[in-house]
């Protein structure tokens, strides 16, 4: 019997034995997202009922409208991703049926957690065996099964889970398209296309796109400036142009529905989720972004506006530079509170909130005020603790026990708060840990391009949301599975460590 022979017949077990795991694995990651959605189900987030009546007008052929009632005015302030797919779950099984709803998207989330073990397969070092290789991918399966700051989502009534999965497909479309040669163009269409049906269901999701897109420029640049390819010149360019078109193609209908119902050119979804004509408080938007580094201020200044009073007792003493400056936001609030009205309302009436241009105006006095004050800390401070507060945040929304860790003193003791947000943040700095060792195996072993995707995917996305005045952590859950796939290239590599250590000397 050969060397081949021996190799051949010690290699079906090591493939069976691959398959055995993740088999198991995947059903754990079912299991668990299923127990998710069916255990804790959140119909918190107003979104969601946004989202449900969008659904339900559209299957009662009153157009694409989240009124209640006539005139079903046309809406653009949701991308129609998942309107149309909640349309099209309860077209089968019935009228707000949240629980299928929910059940879909334990599997698809599940689904997704092996495009996560290809994408670590498709980013795996050039020399690695296949064995590590299949090492590298259960752990990247292990991962994002387990990973409980992504899987919450199959509960709510929510877009994360598709925009995950889409997205996701998307990164792994686009590092297959990086990896091939030639044109490849059936690569950068089907890049192009995913990225789109990603960004109908949240519109974030253009930064993955970007983050591709940004690693075909650097790829083309230094294949140009090095002269590493023939042809480099016009071959990267057709690729990106590619890719935009199908991309853009996507968005086509969408943006056509909008100039022709709405009146507007809109591809995505407004910013600000308003409709032409509204008034949007910028004024007050730039003053909260003076001073708001985290979630805990964001329900009471910026949700609440325009519906509940405002109080200045609830704001941080950051949010005021002087007790003279903190009087005057306390008069600004009096007067949003009573809608701008000279008359105070009489005994037992309710105050009629109304943020209206002229205190918007003074807002943004205020807020330039501040800027002119402070740049460094409005532009480079602020920012920076907006990025680690996203970023190392329990990311425990939409679980029972969800809440801020800080001050310990307030943590529920009922919802075990004490137990479950120190645990989550410790989850937090072991994943993140985990892709910094990552990181370091593709630098280590020449995979620059993988490194460079990554740093596009993370690095924009986190500088974009914290420049915002709502820091919202879930728009980070995006980059946890991206988090899982490098992660999984350095625990991939402590068996073989182990392995060599344990032999003879």
């Amino acid at each position: 019997m050969g060397a081949h022979d021996t190799f051949q017949r010690n290699e079906k077990p090591s493939v069976r034995r691959f398959w055995a795991i993740a088999v198991l694995l995947t059903l754990a990651a079912l299991a668990f997202r299923l127990g998710l959605a069916l255990g804790l189900p959140n119909d918190e987030s107003d979104d969601g009922l946004i989202y449900t009546q969008i659904a339900v007008n559209v299957l009662s052929h009153k157009g694409y409208s989240m009124e209640t009632e006539e005139p079903y005015t046309p809406t653009h302030i949701r991308t129609p991703g998942y309107p149309l797919t909640l349309a099209g779950i309860y077209a089968v099984f019935g009228k707000e049926n949240d629980t299928v709803v929910r059940i879909v998207q334990a599997l698809v989330d599940t689904a997704g957690c092996w495009i996560i073990a290809l994408v670590c397969a498709l980013w795996s070092p050039a020399g690695w065996d296949e064995a590590r290789k299949h090492r590298a991918m259960l752990w990247a399966l292990a991962l994002v099964a387990a990973c409980p700051f992504t899987a919450i989502y199959v509960a709510c009534i929510l877009t994360e889970t598709w925009a995950l999965f889409f997205g996701t497909l998307a990164v792994l479309a686009g590092s297959w398209a990086l990896r091939g040669e030639g044109m490849a163009a059936g690569r950068w269409v089907s890049t192009g296309l995913l990225g789109g049906v990603a960004v109908l269901y949240r519109p974030d999701s253009g930064l993955l796109m970007a983050a591709v897109g940004g690693t075909l420029v650097v790829v083309w640049l230094r294949e140009v400036f090095m002269g590493l390819r023939r042809g480099a010149l016009t071959r990267r360019p057709s690729q990106g142009f590619l890719l935009a078109l199908a991309f853009a193609a996507v968005l086509a209908p969408w943006t056509m529905r909008n100039a022709v119902s709405i009146g507007v050119f809109q591809p995505l979804s407004p910013p600000h989720a308003n409709m032409p004509g509204e008034f949007v408080p910028l004024g007050y938007d730039r003053w909260l972004r003076t001073w708001i580094t985290d979630y805990r201020y964001i329900p009471a200044f910026e949700w609440q506006v325009g519906t509940d009073p405002l109080s200045v007792d609830q704001a941080p003493s950051k949010a005021f530079d002087s007790p003279e400056e903190k009087a005057e936001v306390a008069a600004l609030f009096d007067r949003y509170n009573r809608g701008d009205s000279e008359a105070v309302p009489p005994a037992g009436r309710k105050l009629s909130p109304s943020m209206t241009p002229a205190i918007d105006a003074n807002f943004a006095a205020l807020a330039k005020a501040r800027i002119a004050r402070h740049p460094v800390r409005y532009y480079v401070v602020l920012p920076v603790i907006r990025a680690a507060g996203l970023w190392f945040d329990t990311h425990s929304l939409y679980y029972p026990f969800e809440g801020e860790l800080f001050p310990v003193s307030a943590l529920d003791q009922e919802a075990r708060q004490g137990f479950w947000l120190p645990l989550f943040l410790v989850l937090v700095w072991l994943y993140t840990l985990a892709a910094l060792a990552g990181a370091r195996v593709l630098w280590r072993e020449g995979n620059r391009i993988w490194l460079l995707l990554l740093s596009l995917l993370f690095i924009p996305r986190l500088l974009f949301f914290a420049s915002l005045e709502n820091p919202e952590p879930r728009y980070m859950v995006e980059l946890f599975p991206f988090v899982c796939a490098v992660g999984a290239l350095a625990l991939a590599t402590l068996k073989v460590r182990r392995t060599v250590n344990a032999g003879p000397s």
